[in-house]
């Protein structure tokens, strides 16, 4: 879901929500939506906060490795579809 940024210095959020379980899967989903949100409203930068850390069995290393690793795939491969 993309939103207004209001007071924040970033225009533009977009809201993910982590899996509840250790499904890695699931968590390289939330990457790679939020990298056609990005893609389907022209949007040019984006900053990933940890996702699916503490509570939802990620650590924070683990967590960061799987968006890294996610944001790689897709660069790597054919260009986001918007």
């Amino acid at each position: 879901m993309e939103a207004k940024g209001y007071n924040l210095l970033a225009k533009h959020v977009i809201h993910t929500v982590g899996p509840q379980s250790e499904e890695p899967t699931i968590l390289a989903n939330c990457y790679r939506n939020s990298l056609q949100v990005l893609a389907g409203n022209q949007l040019l930068s984006i900053a990933f906060l940890c996702n699916a850390i503490g509570v939802h069995g990620y650590g924070n290393e683990r967590a960061a490795n799987m968006a890294l690793d996610t944001v790689h795939c897709i660069f790597a491969g054919p260009t986001v579809k918007g």
